[in-house]
């Protein structure tokens, strides 16, 4: 166990785990730019979005020749003017004397490389019943600062844009799009590379992948989107997913920056669906918005169906699954049963049934998942796991993160069901459940305690949290746990161990409101410290009364994780392991445990202010 969070860390530190995050993105430029989404129907307060840099964008290719739609009158800007236009292939642009609206009432093929320039005065609509462009095998289509509306295929793929070639979109917007019920992308379907920037796709609808549909078939179908915003889309089948972006087998999906907002489907994935094979890379480099999505079964935002998902300096707020009904509800922002990377994200008022915010779940042995340096706020499950609720066949590595204010069920900041997990340097505050207020740690069937081994939790502060039924207020352990360098301070009781359970402490403090420990003794392997007689230790430091002298609750930062500092003459101070193999070279705040290890989460580290240095900027 131990052995295996070194070299977690060691990877975090040496920058190793941020190298997986970014294997197959492309090279970073830096272009500022700005759209303008006032007359985009988004809503007041979200109407312009400033770039940051940018990742993975490909410059769109520069048109060899032109040609112009119109004459200067708004009656000259037809279709059959666009047709000839587009004939000749290279820059098409408008000279309608204005804004100007033109009927597609037949496909408009694309087989040669073409860029319509709308000067954002130009709209193009099918009308309700036709799809607006077919980008052929070798073709490049690039649409600037152009809408798109009302598209429509009644028996097919793609409401607007069927994409076999290359497409860009730049400063253009997709609007009301619709694909069969049956089919497969309201706004666009792509086989091939799709790139997106500063654009907006919204109130699109098809079957599956309300907006985009990318379809790995010809080995090509690799979508970056930049600065952008896909909101209000739908993937209405029945069997629905990806309210906004569907990946089939194979496909990848880079996203940077924008927003993913008020997306819904009517099974999985309110935001995106990721099938098998398929990857997707989300970064925040300024801002990241996955909020306010919605999904009738799993995956209110994010649903990963055995490919690679890494979310990363992300905002997820407010999306949800059902609370209420059985065998569905999984996961209120993210369902994960393939891999999963989470770094640097914000979490918060996301609500499921299982996982308020993220479900590590189903039986894919091979699945891991990687959490650091996130904080979970004030999400809700109404069963296990307002935070993270992870079963068998799952492996989390949760490091550096904080769960504040989650409630559940059970579990009110985690859940673990069989799952193997490793929990270090967090907090766990403000937490509540019935049971497990911090973490609820159990195996089914109940009567098998060993089921995916040890537990393993080091360096981590559970403070304030509550079980309301009254067991298990930091935590209730019906498995296996290995609690090191823990400390339990204000819950309302300390760790409950069921009967055959093995919860193991060492070198932790508990001075918690209620009883330290309940049910069956924990397992004492030294240097505790205990504020009253329940943990029954043979071995290690307790009485009624004892003061560790630990100050209030405090962070080095606003997204952090949260501690309780010894005073210079806590009795923790210098009384823990004497051999440094028995405690983590470094405490809860990756600050290096000098001398003889205190006891608790935290070192003492004299009278000078520290210094906090986060691992990457955020």
């Amino acid at each position: 166990m131990s052995r295996r969070m070194t070299l977690y860390h060691t990877l975090l530190r040496l920058g190793l785990f941020w190298a997986v995050l970014n294997t197959a993105l492309p090279a970073a430029s830096a272009a500022p730019g700005e759209l303008d989404l006032t007359d985009a129907g988004l809503g007041a307060g979200r109407k312009t979005f400033t770039a940051g840099m940018r990742v993975g964008r490909t410059a769109a290719p520069r048109a060899p020749t032109a040609g112009v739609v119109g004459d200067g009158t708004p009656a000259s800007c037809t279709e059959a003017a666009l047709t000839a236009a587009l004939a000749g292939g290279g820059l098409v642009t408008f000279n309608c004397g204005g804004p100007k609206s033109i009927t597609v009432t037949s496909s408009q093929g694309i087989t040669q490389a073409i860029t319509i320039a709308g000067g954002d005065v130009i709209t193009l609509t099918g009308g309700g019943a036709n799809r607006l462009f077919f980008v052929d095998t070798g073709a490049t289509l690039t649409l600037q600062h152009i809408v798109l509306e009302n598209g429509r295929v009644n028996g097919g793929n793609g409401g607007s844009i069927y994409n076999r070639g290359r497409l860009y979109l730049d400063h253009a917007r997709i609007t009301n799009s619709q694909g069969h019920l049956s089919d497969y992308g309201g706004a666009i379907v792509t086989y091939g590379p799709l790139d997106i920037s500063d654009s907006a796709l919204d109130h699109n609808l098809a079957g599956f992948g309300g907006a985009i549909y990318a379809d790995n078939f010809y080995n090509a179908a690799r979508v970056t989107i930049t600065n952008s915003v896909l909101s209000a889309n739908q993937a209405a089948n029945a069997s629905g997913q990806g309210g906004a972006i569907m990946l089939g087998t194979g496909a990848q999906l880079t996203m940077t920056d924008g927003s993913l907002q008020s997306n819904s489907a009517l099974r999985y994935g309110g935001a995106v669906y990721l099938s098998a094979n398929s990857r997707a890379y989300l970064t925040g480099s300024s801002l990241l918005s996955i909020n306010d999505n919605q999904a009738a079964w799993d995956g209110g935002a994010l649903y990963n169906n055995d490919g690679i998902l890494s979310v990363a300096r992300a905002d997820l707020i407010g999306n949800r699954t059902p609370t209420d009904a059985v065998a569905i509800g999984y996961g209120g922002a993210v369902f994960s049963l393939g891999e999963l990377i989470m770094v640097y994200d914000y979490v918060a008022h996301n609500e499921g049934r299982f996982g308020g915010a993220v479900c590590a779940c189903a039986a894919n042995p091979t699945s891991q998942v990687l959490i650091g340096g996130t904080t979970f706020g004030q999400n809700t499950a109404s069963q296990f796991g307002g935070g993270l609720y992870s079963n068998t066949g799952v492996t989390v590595y949760l490091s550096e993160s904080s769960f504040n204010g989650n409630s559940a069920g059970a579990g009110g900041g985690l859940a673990r069901v069989n799952a193997s997990l490793y929990v270090a340097r967090s907090s766990f505050t403000y937490n509540s459940a019935q049971s497990g207020g911090g973490m609820l740690l159990a195996t089914a069937p109940i009567t098998d305690h060993t089921i995916g081994g040890y537990v393993g939790v080091h360096d981590v502060t559970l403070s304030g949290n509550t079980a309301t039924g009254g067991l298990g207020g930091g935590v209730y352990n019906s498995g296996l746990a290995q609690l090191y360098s823990v400390t339990f301070k204000d819950n309302s009781s300390g760790l409950y161990n069921e009967s055959g359970a093995d919860g193991r402490l060492r070198s932790s403090v508990l001075q918690d409101a209620g009883a330290n420990c309940q049910g069956q003794a924990p397992t004492d392997d030294g240097f505790n410290f205990a504020t009253d007689l329940t943990c029954a230790f043979p071995n290690s430091t307790q009485a009624t009364g004892l003061d560790p002298k630990l100050g209030p609750l405090a962070s080095d930062g606003l997204l952090e994780t949260y501690y309780h500092l010894p005073a210079a003459d806590s009795p923790l101070v210098n009384h823990g392991p004497p051999n440094p193999s028995q405690c983590e070279a470094g405490d809860q705040r990756e600050l290096p445990r000098t001398d003889r290890c205190d006891i608790g989460a935290v070192e003492y580290r004299g009278p000078l202010p520290l210094i906090w240095l986060p691992l990457v900027p955020k």
